[in-house]
C-alpha cells in the first residue's frame, strides 16, 4: 500500500482486533489516512486498550445503535476522540476511502 491514500477498516467482529491495531499502525506508517468503524459484534472492541493509542493518530467511530444495544454503560471508557455515529455513515465512510478492509 503506496502512502498518501485513505483506508477505511470497518470491524464488525470483536475478534482478532489485534490485527485491526498492526493493519492501521502500518498503514499510517506508510501515510495513508485511516478511519476505522466498529459495528454489530464489532462495537464490543469499544473498550480495548488498544483503542486509546490507535485514537491518537485514526479516527474512529462505532455505530451508536450497535454500541447501544452490545456495550451498555461503557459510554465513559471511549476514548474522547471516539466517536458514535448513526449507522448510514457508513456509506460515507466507505465512500471517504480508496480501499476498504472488512475484519
Amino acid at each position: 500500500m503506496s502512502g498518501c491514500g485513505k483506508l477505511s477498516i470497518l470491524v464488525q467482529s470483536d475478534q482478532h482486533f489485534d490485527f485491526v491495531e498492526q493493519l492501521a499502525t502500518a498503514a499510517f506508517e506508510k501515510g495513508t489516512q485511516v478511519k476505522i468503524h466498529m459495528f454489530g459484534n464489532g462495537a464490543r472492541c469499544a473498550d480495548l486498550p488498544a483503542l486509546s493509542g490507535l485514537a491518537g493518530f485514526v479516527q474512529i467511530t462505532i455505530c451508536s445503535d450497535s454500541f447501544k444495544k452490545l456495550c451498555q454503560g461503557k459510554a465513559a471508557s471511549l476514548p474522547r476522540s471516539v466517536r458514535l455515529v448513526q449507522p448510514q455513515q457508513i456509506s460515507e465512510i466507505v465512500q471517504w476511502c480508496d480501499r476498504s478492509v472488512v475484519f
